[in-house]
């Protein structure tokens, strides 16, 4: 019984995450700035935190983009792709979206 409840709390916790992942819009304005500055608004304007190797990712890739209450997730793919760079969506239960690039 005990059991049954943990794995439903648990559940219950991760749908929520996903939603909030799903739902959480931004607007950005960008103007001949960084990648590092589109992570560093991304991060103070949400909860997310993006993990990455600076191996595979120049820090000082240029980035302007304008964006009104576009999903972070499409903010990602729009400048990552330009980039040749992808990420994952990883979401856990403190709702904190880490993204790994490939």
């Amino acid at each position: 019984m005990k059991l049954s409840f943990i794995l439903l709390a648990v559940g219950m916790l991760n749908t929520f995450a996903i939603g909030y992942s799903q739902n959480t819009v931004l607007s950005v304005s960008i103007k001949d700035g960084t990648l590092s500055d589109l992570f560093n608004a991304i991060e103070s304007s949400t909860d997310y935190r993006i993990f990455y190797k600076s191996s595979i990712v120049n820090e000082s890739i240029p980035v302007n983009i304008i964006t009104e209450s576009q999903p972070v997730s499409e903010i990602l793919s729009e400048v990552l792709g330009e980039n040749n760079l992808s990420f994952e969506d990883f979401t856990t239960i403190s709702t904190r979206m880490q993204v790994e690039f490939h």
